[in-house]
């Protein structure tokens, strides 16, 4: 043992009496040398893991944050990720809660499906239970179905819940095809990078809010009028032709002078809603002003 606790047991043999006056004051000094030893030794270890870990997330968070792509942030994450667990294989899922599925954002996975159901595999349990998972042996694995685990014959896997402003909005899998390839360190250094990961996509989404609502106009959530002439501007330059059409309300001055702004503000609405129907996806629906 040590000062810090007990970590195994020294088992002798003898083949002569024991000199209890002698023998075991030698065996005691021994052991309390050979214990402290070991104990330097693992804090040293442990030492120069922690100071690797902290370089890891200080690199990692200054790269992450070099981008507010969010396409760039996990991608550079998922690259990152298999670097440094050198794991074969990493896929990042992003809860879509309008279509109520797990959205693969990054993965070197030939042949996974875009999008998984929000209930399905590992994903589905990390997103749901909102906990990490280290799994040794998927082989004998039997209540967790994964198709990542099927495509890749991968046997080993830990994950992370992917989680963004204190929600969990998906997870992080990363996997091995040897068995009991993943170590607690493994496990624990995901569960921390994660949340440095988690931080940078946080960003990112609402760096891409603030640009979406900066170009959008607040009450009918078509396009603002400046969106709309930036638009103008570069399809001039790169297309050879193009069309504008402009529309307006007949009589609109009349329903607000009548039934008053509030109503007039749902004639708009709707209106809106009607002209975003009626487009293609490559149209750009603006509000030009007023009606």
């Amino acid at each position: 043992g040590g000062k810090q606790g007990v970590y195994g047991v020294l088992h002798l043999v003898m083949s002569r009496e024991l000199r209890e006056d002698l023998d075991l004051q030698l065996i005691s000094m021994v052991v309390d040398t050979a214990g402290n030893a070991f104990e330097n030794a693992k804090l040293y270890e442990q030492s120069n893991l922690l100071i690797h870990e902290l370089r890891l997330i200080n690199e990692l968070t200054q790269r992450l944050n070099q981008s507010l792509k969010l396409g760039d942030i996990y991608k550079f994450a998922s690259e990152e990720m298999l670097d440094i667990f050198q794991a074969d294989y990493c896929c990042f899922l992003q809860y879509n809660e309008e279509r109520d599925v797990l959205e693969v954002m990054a993965s070197n996975v030939a042949g996974l499906a875009p999008s998984f159901d929000a209930e399905y595999g590992f994903g589905g349990l990390i997103f749901h239970k909102k906990e990490p998972v280290i799994l040794s042996d998927y082989s004998l694995n039997g209540k967790v179905p994964s198709k990542l685990m099927d495509i890749t014959h991968s046997q080993s896997l830990i994950a992370s819940p992917l989680t963004v402003n204190g929600k969990v909005m998906g997870a992080i899998l990363l996997t091995h095809r040897s068995p009991h390839y993943f170590s607690y360190d493994n496990y624990r250094l995901l569960q921390t990078l994660s949340s440095h990961i988690g931080l940078s996509v946080s960003n990112a989404l609402l760096h891409a809010e603030l640009r979406r609502m900066a170009n959008r106009d607040m009450l009918t959530d078509m396009y603002a009028r400046h969106y709309l002439d930036k638009m103008i501007q570069q399809y001039q330059v790169s297309d050879f032709c193009g069309s504008l059409i402009v529309v307006d309300i007949d009589e609109f001055k009349q329903v607000n002078d009548t039934y008053g702004h509030q109503k007039g503000d749902d004639i708009l609405r709707q209106v809106s809603d009607i002209v975003k129907s009626s487009i293609r996806e490559e149209d750009v629906p603006a509000r030009w002003g007023g009606e």
